[in-house]
């Protein structure tokens, strides 16, 4: 820490004249001796107490991470219980969108010979056609 200090001081003895004789050049060395080591005497301080800072970080940061993953199953089990039991004991919500058709509309349907029959196999017809159309997707996997 202090060979700044030593590497100028050699450097300052060389610019002088006689013994109580010194130059410009002998003054400016001596303030680049002092600044440069107070300077790598606070650099050092900064720098270890920035590492320290550091570690200290980045141990609480793994343990954080440890107790984490301690409690990941614990938390997760709960979560569930919690959620299951406030969805379980509320009542179910009504949906937004309705199917329900107009007496005008329904009474048109209605007058058509076997409707009920007429629908079903509608219904069923999309269900099968859908049906072979995912296992034809399937097969071309």
């Amino acid at each position: 820490m202090w060979g700044f200090l030593g590497e100028f001081w050699n450097a300052i003895t060389e610019k002088t004249l006689d013994a109580w004789v010194y130059t410009v050049d002998w003054f400016q060395q001596i303030g680049l001796a002092v600044a440069g080591a107070v300077g790598n005497l606070f650099s050092y301080l900064i720098h270890s107490t920035s590492d320290f800072f550091i570690f200290l970080s980045w141990i609480f940061s793994s343990l954080k991470e440890l107790v984490l993953a301690i409690t990941l199953p614990i938390s997760y089990v709960w979560s569930f219980l919690s959620g299951f039991i406030s969805n379980a004991t509320k009542a179910p919500a009504t949906p937004e969108a309705s199917y329900t058709f107009s007496t005008s509309t329904m009474s048109i349907f209605q007058a058509i010979p076997y409707w009920n029959i007429f629908s079903s196999v509608i219904g069923i017809s999309i269900l099968v056609i859908g049906g072979i159309a995912i296992v034809h997707l399937i097969l071309k996997i």
